[in-house]
Parts: C-alpha cells; sequence; structure tokens
C-alpha cells in the first residue's frame, strides 16, 4: 500500500506494493553508477519496467496506472549506492 519508501545499499527490489491511479516515483542520492527503476508485475507474471522510468540520477516520476496493479522499485549495476526512493 502506498505511501511507501526505503533506502538501498545494494543491487535489489522493494517489497511489492499495490497501486492504482497516479503514483509519484522520487529516487535520490547515491545510485552507485547503477539504475533505478519502478516495475509492475505483468500477467504473465514476469516484473516488467514502467515506460520512461528506469533513471541513473535523482529524478521525480508521475505514473498513471489505469488499473490496479503490483508494483516494486529496483536498483541494478549498482556498487556501494546509498539511494532513497520513495512512492506516493
Amino acid at each position: 500500500m502506498l505511501p511507501a519508501s526505503g533506502t538501498f545499499t545494494a543491487d535489489g527490489n522493494s517489497g511489492t506494493l499495490k497501486a492504482a491511479g497516479p503514483v509519484h516515483f522520487h529516487v535520490d542520492g547515491n545510485f552507485g553508477s547503477g539504475q533505478a527503476s519502478l516495475e509492475y508485475l505483468a500477467a504473465d507474471g514476469s516484473w516488467r519496467t514502467v515506460a520512461n522510468t528506469a533513471v541513473t540520477a535523482d529524478a521525480d516520476k508521475e505514473v498513471r496506472f489505469k488499473n490496479p496493479v503490483k508494483v516494486r522499485v529496483a536498483l541494478s549495476g549498482a556498487t556501494s549506492p546509498s539511494l532513497y526512493w520513495e512512492l506516493r
């Protein structure tokens, strides 16, 4: 359930959260040369990156989901990150 937030200190994923309607995706801090993104659980059971949410620098993105969906924040390719994320 939103709002939710956390900090990445290594590659990984946040917990799974339920989202619907407008969602604000915020990330800031040290990316450790990695990439953060907002992902959704597709009907086939795979996690897919939400269009235009893969970032390598501090960012704020607004996403609108037509139907309720499960989402998570992912960080990959990072070395010693300290990255704050927030969904609201």
